[in-house]
């Protein structure tokens, strides 16, 4: 409960939940995925943070970002602890009974990760017989638990405890969206360590999600992420996040749907 918690911190001004602060627009975020959104002391850098930051300033607001795990995403909303999550959120319509979402602002697929030298898993067809990391309330949790038999999962609370427990042999595959594993890849320390398998088994559509009924709202945050696109932002977020040739960072950007 003291880690969980530590998550829920919110880093800067502080604001009483259900209440915005006047000139804020409080965004959960997660604090320890590469490539997508991290923390280092009180700074926060990422594709999600940019993406996040690009609508507060659509919306005239200061952005205040309130440290999340994927578990507790729609929980800040509900709490009204935050006014909008960008947090590698993938639009479901189990989540959109819950939650409403501007989007899709990127699209992914979940893949799997393991460490280099060992070739028997190549891709999910191979996992089962084998112990695999889930992020607790991620939508690569539900699926592999739907579609793919005999695995023994192990659950945690971020993508960052999965890939230490896989380093350090506690687990032999990490399942996660490509978007995130690709970051972890890339770190200088874990570039030998570890591989993925490059073999998406999922489309996952990530989106802004908002309190439901604020339709408003909603169709302010889809302009902000069709002009972030548009003017070549987006495209560039992802080639400094990700590293300009890498499969990411040549992706095409999504078109945004209509908000319901």
């Amino acid at each position: 409960m003291a880690a969980l918690a530590a998550y829920l911190l919110v880093v800067s001004a502080c604001t009483t939940p259900g209440q915005d602060a006047a000139g804020t627009l409080r965004i959960g975020v997660t604090t320890s995925q590469p490539g997508l959104s991290q923390r280092t002391g009180e700074e926060f850098a990422g594709f999600d943070i940019d993406v996040g930051r690009r609508i507060a300033a659509a919306l005239d607001r200061t952005p205040v970002f309130v440290a999340t795990v994927a578990s507790q995403r729609e929980n800040l909303l509900t709490t009204s602890q935050a006014d909008i999550v960008v947090a590698a959120f993938s639009m479901t319509p189990e989540r959109a009974q819950r939650v409403a979402f501007a989007g899709p602002y990127l699209v992914t697929g979940q893949d799997v990760l393991v460490r280099a030298g060992e070739p028997p898993i190549s891709g999910r067809t191979d996992l089962p017989g084998h112990t695999v990391c889930v992020v607790r309330g991620s939508t690569a949790s539900a699926q592999i638990r739907r579609t793919t038999g005999g695995v023994l999962l192990r659950e945690l609370d971020t993508s960052g405890e999965c890939i230490e427990a896989l380093t350090e042999r506690k687990v032999d595959a990490v399942s996660d969206d490509a978007a995130i594993l690709a970051g972890y890849a890339a770190l200088p320390r874990l570039r030998d360590r570890v591989r993925l398998v490059n073999e998406p088994y999922t489309v996952e559509r990530y989106g802004v999600a908002l309190p439901r009924g604020d339709r408003d709202r909603c169709e302010r945050v889809r302009t902000a992420i069709t002009d972030m696109i548009e003017s070549g932002e987006w495209a560039e977020s992802l080639r400094r996040h990700f590293g300009a040739g890498t499969p990411l960072a040549e992706h095409e950007p999504p078109a945004p749907d209509t908000c319901a």
